[in-house]
């Protein structure tokens, strides 16, 4: 299994509620309308309406009637209604082609720390569904639909089908995001043949591995093995890092005429410090994870 951290969400779809001006176009206090009357009984007529109104306002603006903030505008608050839209329909059981193409696309998408074409590649390339789920807060319902990215800047970065039904869904139900918390997601089933699989996308290599095993119903772990380094993925693929190091730091210096002795060895500790770390985003635990490690380091100052 593959175990990796939620780093973070993005959709540019996500804003706050403006209210309209008076010289603003009639539609866009049509959909400001539209999102505060909004309701379980009426969601369907306001979503049909909000369409409308989109069409008349890329119209206007198609027109040079209208100008790029007033667009904008009107665009923000149409897809405030989608969203609304979309939760009123899951809360109705809506399971129409039009709302589950509208719930895909108003998803989040959660950013995951991990390489899709290192860890999984079958994922990316035959769209294999291997069960994803949510390894924390197993005592919440979910109540976001939202699709996992990795941190590579390939498009393709991304797990396309869940499991759920037979042909597998294209969403996956997942918690809000709290600040200063954990939350991590795991991936079952994989086996080693992912791992040979892998690639160095982006020059995101091989991940921390832990071995468990499990006698008699006890586990225990009884081996770690370290993912690759920078240094590491950068030899693998001929670039001299050394050589590299002091090109750097001639470039320092032809900057900056004068560099002291003591200021050019901070800037090489600290380049080798960088190439000695993980090809992955190191995150300090957070919540509860955070408190018990704090405490561990008390106990052991506390012993000394």
């Amino acid at each position: 299994m593959l175990i990796f951290k939620i780093i973070g969400k993005k959709n540019a779809k996500d804003s706050l509620l403006r209210t309209p001006k008076e010289e603003d176009p009639i539609q866009i206090d049509d959909l400001c309308s539209a999102f505060k009357e909004i309701n379980i009984d009426n969601y369907k007529e306001h979503y049909h309406d909000a369409l409308q109104y989109r069409d008349e306002l890329y119209d206007s603006f198609n027109l040079g009637n209208i100008g790029l903030e007033e667009r904008a505008k009107g665009e923000t608050l149409f897809w405030m209604v989608c969203k609304k839209a979309a939760f009123l329909a899951k809360q109705d059981e809506d399971e129409s082609d039009e709302f589950q193409e509208l719930k895909k696309l108003v998803s989040q998408k959660y950013i995951g720390n991990f390489s899709l074409f290192q860890s999984v590649p079958d994922m990316w390339g035959v769209e294999q569904i291997f069960p994803t789920i949510p390894l924390h807060r197993l005592n919440e319902m979910p109540c976001e639909r939202g699709r996992i990215v990795d941190i590579t800047c390939d498009s393709d970065g991304e797990i396309k089908r869940y499991a759920g039904d037979s042909e597998g869904r294209e969403y996956q139900d997942m918690h809000t995001l709290m600040e200063n918390e954990d939350y991590y997601l795991g991936i079952f089933l994989l086996g080693a043949y992912q791992d040979t699989l892998g690639d160095f996308h982006n020059l995101l290599g091989c991940a921390h591995e832990v071995h468990v095993m499990v006698e008699e119903g006890d586990s225990y772990i009884c081996q770690k093995v370290e993912g690759d380094t920078c240094r590491k993925l950068l030899d693998f693929f001929n670039y001299e890092t050394k050589d590299y190091i002091w090109e750097i730091m001639d470039r320092c210096v032809a900057k900056k005429e004068t560099v002291r002795k003591k200021e050019l060895e901070q800037i090489e500790a600290q380049l080798n410090k960088t190439l000695k770390g993980y090809t992955y985003f190191i995150t300090k635990p957070s919540g509860p994870a955070r408190g018990k490690e704090i405490e561990k380091i008390r106990g052991v100052v506390a012993k000394e």
